[in-house]
């Protein structure tokens, strides 16, 4: 006799790994299903963590993660704390990769990894170039392969703050609302792709302008983004010294999120013109 799919269940795959998550409420169901959307798939009988989104009498509950259970109050700080439990279940079943707080997008088949603080414009700059026919990685963590040099893509749903308007301090930055911006399916990567430009966002009123970085102020940023340094230590630093040494960089300040897609897209065309030219 055939067993009826449990609605409240939501398979979530990612790297080779799945991880279920049970949801209590539709409301709660339907915004993990948007959250989600590019790494949905049907549960497995096996999956590498089961994790739970439920309504408590204080709140939305989420357990089974890393962390202990905790009360996060609305629901879009629950789907925070579950993306978060989620991204350390895949670091852990992962340790073979350097995970990054970075993102990235991808054409031609070559990605651009764009790696900065919380506020920097990561998301921003991900999702215009999104619109201007690259392929979305993810915009909060991609992990890297060390051995290779590719990025895996990590397609959550972005997320965007509005501009400000004026240089903030960054934990006002931080404290900024966020909106998902839904994109459409065919911008979304599926497969590994090699870095091919490196570029370290910092928003700035009246300038947007970009600038080369050396390998090695190259490498150091890179490093200083690695969520799981700790665990590889030393391995961090050979890979990513021997990577950076054929990865072209640029440092980017801006305040227009276009004009610096525009400006990526430039660099990360000149980047891949030099490569095939050997």
């Amino acid at each position: 006799m055939s067993r009826t799919p449990d609605a409240g269940l939501l398979g979530v795959g990612c790297v080779g790994r799945q991880i279920v998550i049970r949801v209590a409420t539709a409301e709660a169901r339907a915004a993990t299903a948007v959250a989600f959307a590019a790494l949905l798939e049907g549960p497995r009988p096996n999956p590498l963590a089961r994790l739970t989104l439920r309504r408590g009498p204080r709140g939305y509950v989420v357990g089974g993660g890393h962390e202990p259970d905790a009360v996060d109050g609305s629901l879009a700080d629950a789907l925070r704390s579950l993306r978060h439990q989620v991204t350390l279940h895949l670091m852990a079943a992962r340790p073979d990769l350097l995970w990054l707080h970075a993102a990235g997008a991808a054409r031609d088949g070559r990605a651009v990894l764009i790696a900065g603080l919380g506020g920097s414009g990561k998301s921003t700059l991900a999702t215009c170039l999104a619109a201007r026919g690259f392929s979305y990685l993810g915009d909060d963590v991609i992990p890297l392969d060390p051995e290779t040099g590719v990025l895996h893509p990590f397609p959550v749903t972005p997320t965007v703050r509005p501009d400000p308007g004026r240089l903030l301090p960054p934990e006002a930055v931080r404290a900024l609302p966020r909106a998902e911006v839904r994109l459409d399916p065919i911008r979304i990567a599926h497969a590994p792709v090699p870095v091919g430009l490196v570029v370290f966002p910092a928003y700035e009123p009246g300038a947007t302008r970009t600038w080369p970085w050396p390998p090695a102020q190259t490498a150091l940023e890179i490093l200083r983004h690695c969520l799981d340094f700790a665990r590889h230590r030393e391995r961090a630093v050979r890979a990513v010294c021997a990577l950076v040494s054929t990865w072209p960089a640029v440092g980017l300040r801006f305040d227009d999120a276009d004009r610096a897609a525009e400006l990526v897209a430039r660099a990360h065309a000149d980047a891949a013109g030099r490569a095939a030219a050997g």
